[in-house]
């Protein structure tokens, strides 16, 4: 599974600019770092009078009363923020909002005059849904509010006004949520004729339930044809519609993609969002999809499809775990007959045996995460006594830990001569210059064999073997869905080098071990018959 990296939504439509002029009264929120840091004491007056002046100043803000905070002055200690009343002729930059479904005054400017202008009424009404002045080169970002929204707007036209931007952004991290708006471009005109270019460092915050989650997540989803799912934050997709967004997309569940909607001046920037198969049905199809895809990378039998059906432990799969078991080589070969290379790779390891899949001559033995045992109680589900010799085949025997453990297993077998076949030149050695599982106690004529000098591919077979040879010469194979090495070390006291046969070990993953036929690991049968003069 794959650790959950921050979403990134950056959602970009480019608007029409309208200018214009109007008499309002607005409430700005000033920012005041100096009364925020008196009121919340990290800013002392050493003066009593003074202090006595600041202390008749803020009272008469309305911040205190009698010495004490006020619920507004609470606020402005918490935010910084001090609400502040104007009224006169403004200077207004807006445009309409794709949100809103209203105008949004995204800038304005104070316009001197000796008196109130009286031919502000014989402008256009506007009807405002929300005003605000965005960071410029100019000025701060300023969050404001109109007495009323009902405005009388004498436009006024500006053939050098280019469109803007307006940016919204969500991320989420860690299960927190931030939204912000903010936008770029330059405003052109003004009662001095000077230009505004506007900046993104102080966006404008946004509520993420009533903007996002109800509204644009949804549309987002929807463009993909699919739903946007709250409780996975993910967007639930039929499998031939997550095909369209790419391989790595099917493969990670997760989009890193841009969806352009030139007709509207839109752009979705999509980064790390999840997304899932629609529902159960289409979540089987999706599952088999990526066996197939991995069955395009090499031969698998039955066994590598087990092994590889841990796919099912995808986060974005979780709802349909239950439901998802791994299918039959066979089957999955005729859902992947449009793909030859996958059919092959699945039917091939099936024609060395005609009369059907993988035979089973003994009951498996099935180990359960969580479970304890040891590498002694493991030998004796198996069955394993008076054993020649062994042979355990697989390419992850490499760390410290995955040789101590093997070497824990062989001397529990007690056979006269073991081999193990890894990727020899992957193992990690001791001090000694010789791999951990050489020094590992116990050891008598163990030898370790390359996976290229049993294979033709170096990384050699999917499946874990485990190949014994009892006294009387005769041979049994047995196949592992994972190697034995997928547990936690139980022992106490000296650690591993006290590590051996009857030490417990609790299982990190499950293991299945199958007798199968010898014919199902031809190449690897050979060789060993070769290598021990097996008739």
């Amino acid at each position: 599974m794959t650790k959950a990296k921050k979403m990134k939504i950056k959602f970009t439509r480019s608007l029409e600019v309208e200018y214009g002029s109007t008499y309002m009264c607005i409430e700005e929120q000033e920012k005041r770092p100096d009364i925020q840091a008196y009121l919340q004491g990290l800013h002392h007056i050493s003066d009593p009078k003074l202090n006595e002046g600041v202390e008749r100043y803020l009272t008469a803000l309305g911040l205190k009363d009698h010495g004490v905070l006020t619920v507004q002055g609470d606020q402005v200690r918490e935010s910084g923020y001090l609400p502040a009343c104007s009224e006169g002729k403004y200077a207004i930059w807006y445009v309409q909002d794709p949100i809103l479904d209203a105008p949004r005054i995204i800038y304005y400017d104070r316009m001197a005059t000796a008196s109130e202008d009286r031919n502000w009424r014989k402008g256009q009404e506007l009807r405002v849904g929300a005003i605000e002045r965005a960071q410029s080169e100019n000025s701060e970002f300023v969050k404001a509010t109109l007495t009323s929204n009902r405005l009388f707007v004498v436009k006024h036209y500006n053939k050098e006004q280019e469109r803007i931007d307006m940016i919204r952004q969500l991320t989420v991290e860690g299960g927190e949520s931030r939204a912000v708006r903010y936008y770029l471009g330059t405003l052109k005109g003004g009662a001095d004729r000077r230009d505004h270019t506007l900046r993104s460092s102080r966006p404008a915050e946004e509520d993420v339930e009533s903007l996002w989650v109800e509204k644009l997540l949804p549309q987002i989803a929807k463009s993909l044809s699919g739903q946007w799912r709250g409780k996975e934050q993910r967007i639930a997709l039929p499998l031939d519609d997550a095909k369209k967004l790419g391989a790595e997309a099917l493969k990670h569940f997760s989009l890193n993609c841009s969806i352009p909607r030139s007709q509207i001046g839109e752009v979705w920037e999509l980064e790390y969002v999840g997304i899932m198969p629609m529902n159960e049905l289409e979540a089987k199809k999706w599952f088999e999809h990526l066996l197939s895809i991995e069955a395009e990378k090499d031969y698998l039998q039955q066994g590598d499809i087990d092994a590889l059906a841990s796919l099912r432990n995808e986060v974005a799969l979780e709802p349909y775990r239950a439901a998802l078991n791994a299918p039959k080589a066979t089957g999955l070969a005729r859902g992947a007959k449009d793909n030859k290379i996958s059919y092959w790779h699945l039917m091939a390891p099936r024609d060395l045996m005609p009369d059907g899949d993988v035979h089973v001559i003994d009951r498996p033995v099935s180990l359960v995460e969580g479970e304890q045992h040891s590498m002694s109680t493991i030998v004796e589900k198996l069955g394993l006594r008076d054993v020649r010799w062994v042979a355990y085949c697989d390419r992850y025997v490499v760390r410290p830990w995955q040789q101590s453990y093997i070497g824990g297993l062989l001397q529990a077998i007690k056979a006269e001569r073991s081999i193990v076949i890894t990727q020899k030149s992957d193992m990690m050695k001791h001090p000694s210059g010789k791999t951990f599982l050489e020094q590992h106690k116990g050891q008598t004529q163990l030898e370790i064999i390359d996976v290229t000098d049993v294979f033709e591919k170096s990384r050699g077979i999917h499946d874990r073997c485990l190949v014994v040879c009892d006294a009387q010469g005769n041979l049994k194979l047995w196949t592992g869905t994972n190697g034995l090495t997928t547990f936690d070390f139980q022992g106490d006291g000296g650690g591993w080098k006290d590590f051996g046969p009857k030490t417990p070990l609790r299982l990190s993953d499950s293991v299945t071990l199958s007798p199968v036929e010898l014919r199902t690991q031809d190449k690897l049968i050979t060789y060993l018959k070769k290598h021990f003069h097996v008739k």
